[in-house]
């Protein structure tokens, strides 16, 4: 059981590690590849806890369970999901840039010229001019 926990340990280091580093893209490309396992690691750990605290309660009646160990990793795990939303949303952002640019054709876009606006003086004799513009 220890072995496993350390595994998982060891397992969720590496991805957080691969997530402080995310500008580099061998790096980028091992924390995509280990966050898929991201889920299930969590799941075994806790599974894992579990069992540990059980198993010493029943030895030992006055047993104090720990829960720092479990914390840790929470915080290491809540840390890896923020990065790799970011990491996700910026991957969907290029496929979906990739995506229009392809269907867009190069040649520009007409634009309507710029509309120059009269400004009203505030002149009463003014005013019947002014509001005559803005009639359709």
């Amino acid at each position: 059981m220890t072995i496993i926990l350390t595994f998982d340990v060891r397992r969720l280091q590496n991805i957080y590690d691969d997530s402080r580093n995310v500008d580099n893209e061998m790096r980028l490309n091992n924390f995509r590849v280990r966050y898929k396992t991201l889920n299930q690691t969590r799941r075994d750990f806790e599974r894992i806890m579990d069992q540990i605290n059980q198993l010493s309660s029943e030895i030992n009646p006055n047993f104090v369970p720990n829960f720092d160990a479990l914390e840790s990793f929470d915080e290491l795990y809540c840390h890896i999901q923020v990065v790799a939303e970011n990491v996700l949303v910026a991957d969907k952002g290029e496929k979906t840039r990739t995506s229009i640019d392809a269907c867009v054709p190069t040649r520009s876009i007409p634009r309507l010229p710029k509309l120059e606006l009269p400004c009203f003086s505030g002149d009463m004799k003014d005013c019947q001019f002014f509001s005559n513009v803005f009639k359709v």
